[in-house]
């Protein structure tokens, strides 16, 4: 079994398919989001709030990591620099996951006490403040 494991992750470095940073149980069970939807989701408080949360399929429960790009990326961009008083730089909402977007992931992780790997996902969904479409910035548990 050990011989058959080896082989299988020589075989995935080779192809350039391996992950090459730690797997959460949260990552390994989501996908990664591949659009965005919104709403209405559920306010903290409970009140519904019509605001674009990145999604697969509909689902909020997703991930985003260096590399990502696209509408879903640039959803979490918007709400970073809007509503979390993050500095995107110059390339501003690019809709790519780069260095920026993940070092700003990492600190609001941080700083909020929960797992800091620099990938989006439920966690940090509910951590962060989402632009909401009738204006104002709320936390969501959707």
């Amino acid at each position: 079994m050990r011989i058959l494991r080896t082989t299988i992750c020589v075989a995935l470095l080779l192809s350039g398919l391996a992950v090459t940073g730690p797997i959460t149980p949260v990552a390994a069970a989501s996908p990664n989001c591949n659009s965005f939807n919104g709403g209405p989701w559920r306010a903290s408080d409970g009140h519904p709030v019509d605001a674009n949360l990145p999604t697969f399929n509909r689902n909020p429960f997703c991930i985003l990591g260096q590399g990502n790009t696209g509408k879903a990326v640039q959803v979490l961009q918007i709400a970073l620099a809007r509503c979390n008083n993050a500095d995107l730089g110059s390339s501003g909402a690019d809709g790519i996951y780069g260095p920026i977007t993940r070092n700003i992931v990492l600190f609001i992780q941080t700083a909020n006490g929960i797992s800091a790997d620099g990938v989006y996902g439920p966690q940090t969904l509910r951590v962060l403040r989402w632009p909401a479409n009738t204006g104002g910035c709320w936390r969501l548990n959707p």
